[in-house]
């Protein structure tokens, strides 16, 4: 049977699997943006752990738990965000 019996069936059929393409590989960039941001974020955690060996005020110790409290709120939200992205392209 020659293609052009249903052309908008095969032409959708490049689009979708085009568009689907597209949809992958912004995904990936997407988790790898997240990622990055997820090692940002783990980084201040541990540059926070230290600066509490440094022997702070109790100012600084109130500031440091509250900045720790805050960082691991958007660990958790980033977590998230990527595990709902992983979980949609299974």
């Amino acid at each position: 049977m020659p293609d052009n019996c249903y052309p908008d069936f095969f032409e959708h059929f490049k689009i979708s699997k085009t568009l689907y393409f597209i949809e992958l590989v912004s995904s990936e960039i997407i988790i790898e943006k997240l990622l990055e941001q997820r090692d940002w974020y783990l980084n201040t955690l541990k540059h926070l752990d230290f600066e509490l060996v440094m022997d702070p005020t109790k100012k600084e110790i109130e500031n440091n738990k509250k900045l720790q409290t805050s960082t691991i709120d958007q660990l958790k939200k980033i977590e998230q965000e990527i595990a709902f992205l992983l979980s949609k392209k299974s």
